[in-house]
């Protein structure tokens, strides 16, 4: 079999250019990523994109960003991912730590690193209350130790070299100096005035937010409430709309969904992606495997269109569904191939992929039946099968499948082991157990 064919298919990972868009979500990432260019109000903004796991999230970011990077107007961009950083602390440290270093080194204003060292000192003073602020300051004069790099990063990184000590030590200083005898809000203020000299808006984008602890994403959403008013700052959001309203419920009294809305002030539900699309991606993935080793001619095209109708469709709802197993089968499949030749039905094969990939106690389940599923299916070779023991065997596998696939997983192994249902009718059960 070609290797090419399982490198083609094994990748299961977000979009990056429209090149590779198969859903037609491009006009819809052109219109997004057309709107944050055309954004002129100085004013903050809160942009989110609501949809499931799995269904493409990421992948529409990755085409706005890469559309943003193009544009002349392009703003600067600062992708923080909060799933990379584990612990509350972390997050809020990292997310001042990461936009700072996007502030002073993408933007070419003039005014960019006052406005880095402003940031600095804001994120700094945020951090810290002014008794623990002072403590920390008398600290690291005694032992030489800057205090930003000890609050925004760790201890190692601030302490690398004697001269970076010695370099960070004056920038530290200088920070701590200023916000020592200025109050949160004044700093707030003077970061506020130094985000409107900026000549590209700061567009902050976050991923993956449903995959937080609820607790990290309360913090999360209290980090860009508090900060939401800064000018020239666009926060662009990803997440699954349900979860992060659960995490959010019960914050200051409100219900999930009050507390998102007054933070969000444009949302959007990602595009619903049609079944038929989902369904190219998948025949073609099957196509390319059919075309070698003579497979295609013994591929029985009826049988193929009852299985999937019958009982596959379920399982494919969503692009990552589709990637996640044409991954799988395309490497089960070349298990197969004895002396250049298939040893095993594509059909049986796709079948029993679908339940090792998606329902794997079923899986498991039928390996230790495998006697009586084979007895059923051949018991015109074997006589009379017991049809209580069958009937109790494929109860016990079907009793594995998650609820909303049972009705599919009884008509694959129907389809893959046609005795079975044969057994069930004469026991007295109707396919899919219908009682009286």
């Amino acid at each position: 079999m070609d290797d090419s064919v399982l490198l083609n298919l094994s990748a299961d990972r977000p979009i990056c250019t429209l090149q590779e868009d198969l859903l037609e979500r491009g006009d819809f990432a052109i219109s997004l990523a057309n709107a944050i260019c055309r954004w002129s109000n100085p004013d903050s903004l809160v942009l989110a994109v609501y949809g499931p796991w799995g269904h493409g999230k990421t992948s529409l970011k990755n085409l706005v960003l890469s559309l943003l990077k193009n544009a002349d107007d392009s703003p600067s961009i600062v992708e923080f991912n909060p799933w990379n950083w584990t612990g509350e602390d972390r997050i809020l440290e990292a997310f001042f730590e990461e936009v700072g270093l996007a502030i002073g080194e993408t933007n070419k204003s003039p005014d960019s690193q006052e406005l880095a060292l402003k940031w600095k000192k804001y994120a700094t003073r945020l951090a810290l209350g002014g008794s623990a602020l002072e403590h920390l300051r008398t600290v690291t004069d005694i032992v030489g130790i800057p205090l930003v790099p000890l609050i925004l990063g760790s201890l190692s990184q601030a302490a690398k070299s004697g001269a970076a000590i010695g370099e960070q030590a004056s920038v530290a200083h200088s920070v701590t100096d200023d916000i020592h005898d200025e109050t949160l809000e004044g700093l707030k203020q003077s970061l506020h005035q130094a985000l409107l000299k900026l000549d590209r808006r700061v567009l902050i984008v976050m991923d993956d937010i449903d995959r937080l602890t609820k607790e990290e994403i309360r913090l999360l959403f209290r980090i860009i409430k508090c900060n939401a008013d800064f000018p020239n700052v666009i926060y662009f959001l990803f997440f699954e709309r349900e979860v992060v309203e659960s995490a959010l419920s019960g914050l200051t009294g409100s219900d999930g969904r009050s507390y998102m809305e007054k933070i969000v002030q444009a949302g959007f539900d990602l595009p619903q992606v049609q079944q038929s699309d989902i369904e190219h991606v998948l025949f073609s993935g099957l196509d390319a495997l059919l075309k070698y080793d003579g497979i295609d001619e013994r591929f029985d095209a009826d049988r193929w269109r009852a299985l999937y109708r019958e009982a596959l469709r379920p399982f494919f709802q969503s692009l990552r569904n589709v990637r996640r197993f044409l991954s799988a089968f395309s490497f089960e499949l070349g298990l197969f191939f004895k002396d250049g030749t298939l040893d095993i039905n594509f059909i049986d094969l796709i079948g029993q992929e679908v339940l090792r990939v998606f329902e794997p106690d079923v899986y498991t389940t039928m390996a230790g039946a495998k006697e009586i599923l084979i007895q059923a299916r051949h018991s015109h070779l074997f006589g009379r099968v017991d049809n209580a023991d069958t009937v109790r065997e494929f109860e016990s596998i079907l009793a594995k499948a998650r609820p909303e696939h049972r009705d599919a997983v009884s008509s694959i192994i129907a389809q893959l082991f046609p005795k079975i249902e044969w057994a069930l009718n004469n026991y007295g059960h109707g396919f899919g157990f219908e009682e009286g």
